[in-house]
């Protein structure tokens, strides 16, 4: 009974919780490993209705429901990352995909981490690819229930492959510059290579200095910065021989012969303020290919090519409601492009009890496509809680 006590002793030491959004963190006496585990969920609830029309659709679900750890081992040079989705809208349509193995996506991320010098850090696994901002921001931190059109149609997401960060300050600006190399094929893919690699590169730059708490991959002014702040990035991604329909994202491209292979290139720029609780962020996206897609006009579908930006603005009162409105627009390219030109309006409305990781949100949308004569209404209502 003692020795049981005085192992539980040992063991108890080593646990930390500051506080629960903090996570659970469990550390070795000798400081030799960190390991912190934390959860999260969203509960989305979605009413959508045609213009005119009194027949509206409702959807209710877990849209979001990670399993997160991170830290360190052997020392603080080599780290880790990991995340495990365990909705169905995290796992998506896997079993239809047979490069996936026909079977769920459970992983999300899952890279190590190695970082020779402090400026300097080497990732090796799957993970985000360093695109546009409002993708580098966890699902968890975004301003409206959900991100942009901008982000569904031109984001280049999770890929596997090898990361490399720099950051460093030039005349006390943050300078942050990232790139990998990737398979391209996107997350969770079982088959051999199908077409090139995929090369992404990422400059970035803080000219009014650092945000408080990293906040310039958070979208709200949580913080309420003192001074004004401002992130601007630039992203380019090269997806050599792209098999799928978005590069690492959409439905595998076949024809009768197999994989339909084209090159394609995507542009993306973005920039964010902060200030006394107003916030900003601006977004452009656009893709691009050099392929003669005329070649292949038995394709049921096509590569989406086009571009898009997004433009949102939010207050933030010291009661800790939000109101932030947001304007989207969708441009596909001309021809052969599975792409639909599309203008988006939103309204949301978010009370953060304990920042990001106790709230609600809801927002309404009104979208128009370009060839319709009637728009969409989406409503939406999300609680999101986690440690």
């Amino acid at each position: 009974m003692i020795c049981a006590f005085l192992t539980l002793q040992n063991v108890m030491a080593q646990i930390e919780l500051p506080s629960y959004d903090k996570g659970l963190s469990i550390q070795a006496k000798d400081g030799s490993a960190k390991l912190k585990f934390s959860f999260r969920v969203q509960s989305l609830f979605t009413a959508e209705v045609e213009e005119g029309s009194n027949n509206p659709t409702y959807a209710m679900m877990i849209r979001r429901s990670r399993l997160k750890s991170d830290g360190y081992f052997l020392n603080k040079k080599f780290g880790y990352k990991f995340e495990m989705g365990l909705s169905n809208g995290d796992i998506g349509n896997g079993r239809e995909i047979p490069e996936s193995g026909n079977a769920p996506r459970l992983l999300l991320d899952g890279v190590l981490k190695y970082s020779p010098k402090p400026a300097w850090e080497v990732w090796f696994g799957q993970t985000k690819l360093p695109g546009n901002r409002e993708r580098v921001i966890s699902s968890q931190k975004l301003q409206f229930v959900d991100r942009s059109l901008v982000n569904s149609d031109f984001n280049i997401d999770r890929d596997f492959g090898v990361w490399v960060f720099y950051k460093k300050s030039i005349a006390k600006i943050p300078v942050i510059l990232s790139g990998a190399i990737s398979n391209g094929e996107g997350r969770d893919i079982t088959v051999d290579n199908i077409g090139g690699f995929s090369y992404t590169g990422r400059f970035e730059f803080l000219p009014l200095g650092e945000f408080t708490k990293k906040g310039h991959y958070v979208s709200s002014d949580l913080e309420r910065e003192k001074k004004p702040k401002v992130a601007i990035g630039v992203s380019y991604n090269y997806n050599q021989n792209a098999s799928r329909q978005n590069g690492q994202l959409g439905s595998f491209v076949k024809d009768s012969n197999g994989y339909y292979l084209a090159d394609l290139s995507n542009v993306m720029a973005d920039l964010m303020f902060k200030f006394k609780g107003w916030s900003a962020l601006a977004e452009y996206a656009q893709r691009t290919s050099t392929h003669d897609f005329a070649t292949a006009p038995e394709l049921s579908s096509f590569f989406d090519l086009g571009y898009g930006s997004n433009f949102q603005v939010g207050y933030l009162w010291k009661n800790n409601f939000e109101v932030a409105g947001r304007y989207t627009d969708i441009v596909a390219a001309e021809s052969f492009t599975a792409l639909k030109s599309r203008k988006q309006y939103t309204l949301g409305l978010s009370k953060y009890l304990s920042g990001h990781n106790l709230k609600w949100q809801t927002d309404l949308s009104y979208t128009k496509q370009a060839t319709a004569t009637k728009g969409d209404f989406m409503y939406r209502f999300q609680f999101e809680f986690g440690i």
